[in-house]
């Protein structure tokens, strides 16, 4: 069955890549089972198009471009990057199967380019990535492959992707599984997360954002410390935790020194996918450039270290 990847590459978000390709060379083999790249057709069979800018299914009109892709074909990174996750739909809950993608801001030569590839598997959902790089597989385990290979991917499923979005490779400050007196001595690991380029001439800097690192269905704010007066005080007297479903079931994720984000509903029933941006790190006085992350499961906390700093990942073993 011919299953259908949808790529957008531009250049200082405006720019369709296709019109610069000649200055910087041609982009790698995005898609196995595709190796010279063809585009959908336009009109394709069932009367729509897969061309920038091209009318959909949904009559909608994106600025990208539709590839023919086989089921659970491999993808590779179509040139030097950084890659995070990316969510094409935000998380709405009747798109949950196709909602799991990323995005490659390139490197070297391809400086100032990105690119967003949907709907697909990712091996991990952040780190540097070379053009050709096995990146993940066309589609999702629970929409495309027969039941026995679904395994492999949701042994994937289970990394924990970039927290930070100044920390590609969730490198830590200090060992792993450590406790933590300013966050009432809790177990866990120190992520690096330094202040992100700011988004105005007049800003430098701005607060980074945090993805969520498993997927979950109730998201909360909690406070660590309340005064005499019943009052919670601090700057960074703020965290997050999110309740692990799915392949995540019985876990639970807390971040420190973040606040959530307001437009985003708290509580239960909650579609809260991994690599989601959730909050972003808190910027105090006399903060840290740092965030604390505790992972739990059934209450109690759990050394999943080879999930959060590992390239390849899988379902981690309790005694």
């Amino acid at each position: 069955m011919r299953f259908i990847l949808g790529v957008l590459v531009v250049v200082f978000a405006t720019v369709f890549l296709a019109e610069h390709s000649d200055a910087i060379g041609c982009m790698a083999k995005l898609c196995a089972s595709n190796p010279k790249s063809v585009p959908r057709g336009c009109p394709d069979k069932d009367g729509t198009c897969g061309t920038f800018k091209g009318k959909r299914c949904d009559r909608s009109m994106p600025e990208a471009i539709d590839f023919e892709c086989d089921e659970g074909s491999v993808i590779y990174a179509p040139f030097d990057g950084e890659m995070t996750y990316y969510m094409p739909y935000a998380g709405e809950k009747d798109k949950e199967c196709a909602d799991r993608g990323v995005r490659i801001e390139g490197t070297g030569i391809w400086q100032g380019y990105y690119a967003l590839i949907h709907t697909m598997i990712p091996d991990t959902f952040g780190g540097t990535v070379k053009a050709g790089d096995r990146i993940g597989i066309n589609g999702r385990s629970e929409c495309i492959l027969p039941e026995g290979q679904q395994e492999h991917s949701a042994a994937l499923g289970h990394c924990i992707g970039q927290v930070c979005e100044t920390n590609t490779r969730n490198s830590l400050i200090g060992s792993p599984m450590k406790s933590d007196k300013r966050f009432n001595g809790v177990i866990g690991w120190e992520l690096n997360c330094p202040l992100a380029p700011g988004d105005d001439p007049e800003d430098s800097t701005r607060a980074p954002m945090v993805y969520s690192p498993i997927s979950g269905s109730a998201f909360g704010r909690f406070r660590l410390t309340m005064s005499q007066k019943g009052n919670y005080d601090g700057c960074n007297n703020d965290g997050i935790f999110i309740v692990g479903s799915g392949s995540w079931i019985d876990f639970e994720a807390r971040i420190y020194n973040v606040r959530f984000r307001e437009d985003l509903a708290l509580g239960r029933s909650i579609n809260v996918e991994a690599g989601q941006h959730i909050a972003n790190r808190l910027v105090c006085e006399d903060g840290t450039d740092s965030i604390f992350l505790e992972i739990r499961h059934k209450g109690i906390p759990v050394n999943v270290t080879n999930l959060l700093t590992g390239p390849r990942c899988g379902m981690p073993k309790f005694d």
